[in-house]
């Protein structure tokens, strides 16, 4: 006998038609707004380097240095990025429920969705915020110290070198936080625990398996920038790379991570719980 893979990439793949329809509209949303942007901005700030010199990092703290680091839009398309996150945000609160009873009970429907759990909307509020709060103030901090570094008269080699080490070191606390924090909503969905206890019963479930875990979300995040990346350069340098194709690809990429997103932290809470998944079927034979 040979029971279905239990990897949240399999459960993305298989349930992808049945989550599309709440995640594609904040999808396209963020990735509008960002077509003029890259799906993380310090990939604009290796391509200015690269491109043009250092020279732009000179002119002011906020252009040369705080705009590529910053999690927040402050181009022209900002409302709608706003716009996006606030969709975003009330996809979350129905896709954390739906998958939920799905993974624990194998039911899965869009009709009665007044009957699924949806006691986490505040607490889904606070996680978003205290995410953003946390990378905000850390690339606050990061975009700094390179500004700094300029400032003093660094030049060159020495501060790209400088900006890669900082760009590993601002990926690595970011992701750090999610990947400790990645069974807070769920605990709360699943357990009724509050917020604070929430987050950390999550930092403690997931401690003991921290490496194996991390490692899987940081190669999916660098292989996002790698693809956005490519699609930003086609988008800059060829006339035939029209900027609709640069918004599918951000779309997609929004739309892969909204999905894992839910999908990771509510396999990750069951595996690291013992708890029993019901949503999947066991074949007699392998194929």
């Amino acid at each position: 006998m040979r029971q279905q893979s239990t990897s949240s990439l399999s459960y993305f793949f298989r349930n992808f038609f049945y989550l599309l329809p709440l995640c594609i509209v904040p999808s396209f949303l963020l990735g509008l707004s960002c077509t003029n942007r890259s799906f993380y901005t310090f990939v604009d700030f290796f391509y200015m380097l690269f491109t043009q010199g250092d020279g732009f990092i000179g002119t002011d703290y906020y252009n040369g240095a705080y705009k590529y680091f910053s999690f927040l839009n402050f181009s022209s398309s900002w409302w709608i990025w706003v716009i996006g996150w606030i969709v975003l945000f009330i996809a979350c609160c129905v896709l954390f429920p739906m998958i939920e009873k799905h993974m624990r009970l194998g039911i899965r429907r869009y009709r009665r969705l007044s009957s699924y759990n949806f006691n986490i909307l505040l607490v889904v509020m606070l996680y978003f915020l205290l995410m953003a709060t946390y990378i905000e103030c850390f690339n606050l901090i990061t975009s700094a110290v390179v500004f700094s570094c300029y400032k003093v008269g660094l030049r060159g080699l020495s501060i790209t070198i400088i900006s890669a080490v900082m760009f590993m070191v601002d990926i690595f606390y970011i992701l750090y936080a999610y990947t400790m924090t990645a069974c807070a909503i769920p605990s709360k969905l699943m357990d009724n625990y509050n917020f604070n206890i929430a987050v950390s019963y999550s930092i403690q479930l997931v401690a003991g398996k921290y490496w194996s875990t991390y490692a899987k979300i940081l190669a999916g995040f660098m292989l996002s920038i790698g693809v956005a990346s490519i699609s930003k350069y086609l988008f800059l340098t060829y006339s035939w790379y029209l900027p609709i194709y640069h918004t599918i690809i951000l779309t997609m990429l929004f739309l892969f991570w909204l999905m894992m997103f839910c999908i990771f932290g509510l396999k990750t809470y069951i595996s690291l719980t013992d708890g029993q998944r019901r949503d999947l079927s066991t074949s007699l034979f392998n194929r």
